[in-house]
């Protein structure tokens, strides 16, 4: 019989497995709850594996950490969300998209070879679109630009647009990065971003922020993309020009940056990693671990999470819920 996948949140390889013979079974994003039954009703049957993709919510796995099954979750804005470290000691395996933030999960309940860095990576539809007629941009920044909502976006487009033929647009980013000699990347939280990804997967000529999180190792400055100092207006503007100025260049680097994507980068790549990753453990004895140590990883990581959560939750029901979630205990 073949074995089921259920996979909740962002279901980021589920075609893939689904190609390599797995059975995924995407459950529906619209429970407010997601339950042990929820998953079994919608599967069917009981799954024999459960992976939760981050979609950027609260939590809303109950007894994730009782779950019969192994369990992965595949954490990706930790930039964003500081209690994911805590949240992922209810899960048997974790991988993280911010290699900078792999410590703050390590050290707890589960052991190094549990957690590993997979970083993000280009989807199957962030190709080169060919442009024969419409606009042409020198420079676009394809996003929001909202001073209240990316301030420190929004403050570095100000700048920039002051110093070089900048567009900011929303729309269709490969469609706009094909129109476009130079495509500028934000980090406004200093994360290594899905757009770095989507540009040279589109084939675009990319300058992107000096980040950590693996940025380097992953593509090389000056061959496959161009990084810069967001502290540095000055020196990101000269950059700008100097590329500008010089199409051979931007179209090597861009042609090389589209072959690193091509070639280690996109989402077939992640999905083979994914699944020979989760397939190298020992998952019966994993959960075998977990669940005879369940009431204890309530107890000490995820409790305390889900009380300040029904504390910081303005919808009554809402909080309610993470009450719920936390159970009986001792008064914190």
């Amino acid at each position: 019989m073949q074995k089921i996948t259920a996979w909740a949140g962002n279901a980021y390889f589920a075609s893939h497995m689904r190609s390599a013979g797995y059975h995924v079974v995407v459950l529906p994003r619209h429970l407010r709850t997601l339950t042990w039954t929820d998953i079994t009703h919608h599967c069917g049957t009981a799954p024999d594996v459960f992976i939760y993709g981050d979609c950027s919510v609260p939590p809303f796995l109950r007894d994730i950490e009782s779950f019969p099954c192994p369990t992965v979750f595949y954490a990706i804005d930790t930039h964003i969300h500081s209690w994911y470290p805590r949240y992922a000691q209810g899960f048997d395996l974790c991988c993280v998209a911010m290699r900078d933030h792999l410590s703050s999960f390590a050290g707890h309940r589960l052991g190094d070879e549990q957690i590993v860095w997979l970083p993000l990576f280009a989807k199957d539809t962030d190709r080169r679109i060919p442009i024969h007629d419409g606009p042409r941009y020198d420079v676009v920044f394809v996003g929001k630009n909202d001073p209240l909502l990316t301030p420190g976006r929004h403050k570095l487009l100000q700048e920039l647009a002051g110093k070089v033929p900048l567009t900011v647009l929303q729309g269709r980013y490969d469609e706009l990065y094909s129109r476009s000699k130079l495509v500028l990347n934000i980090s406004e939280h200093g994360d290594l971003n899905f757009r770095v990804f989507e540009a040279l997967g589109c084939g675009a000529c990319l300058i992107t922020p000096r980040v950590g999180h693996g940025l380097r190792d992953l593509f090389s400055d000056g061959k496959e993309l161009f990084t810069y100092d967001p502290n540095d207006i000055t020196a990101l503007a000269a950059l700008v020009r100097e590329l500008l100025a010089d199409e051979t260049r931007r179209l090597e680097v861009a042609e090389a940056g589209f072959a690193a994507v091509d070639g280690k980068h996109r989402a077939a790549d992640r999905a083979r990693e994914f699944m020979e990753w989760i397939s190298a453990h020992d998952l019966a004895r994993l959960v075998r671990e977990r669940l005879a140590a369940k009431e204890w990883v309530r107890q000490t990581y995820l409790r305390l999470l889900y009380l300040h959560l029904a504390d910081a939750e303005s919808d009554v029901e809402r909080a309610r819920m993470y009450v719920e979630f936390a159970g009986p205990g001792p008064v914190m």
